[in-house]
């Protein structure tokens, strides 16, 4: 059974979001698969994901990426507020 679900992930920063990320990782996490749809609005990132098993492989993706950067995830000034929403939408019945 699929079921869409979207989640929201708003970071609140100093300085863009992904100055922190170099651009080969950024490339990367832009185009990892079983992401439907990325976007990045006023330091914002919108990712839609089908499955549910993709949600893991969402956050695997995130942190492994933040690991690999000069910056800490946890410790990168500036870096004030996480918040992460998830808007569940059940599947549509037929």
């Amino acid at each position: 059974m699929e079921i869409n679900f979207t989640i929201i992930i708003e970071i609140k920063s100093g300085y863009h979001c992904f100055a922190i990320m170099d651009e080969n990782a950024f490339i990367r996490f832009k185009q990892a698969q079983n992401y439907e749809q990325f976007m990045f609005i006023n330091e914002t990132i919108f990712v839609s994901i089908k499955h549910i098993k993709c949600l893991l492989q969402f956050f695997q993706t995130w942190f492994i990426l933040f690991k690999h950067t000069s910056y800490n995830f946890i410790t990168c000034p500036n870096f004030f507020i996480i918040i992460i929403i998830i808007i569940f939408f059940p599947p549509k019945k037929l």
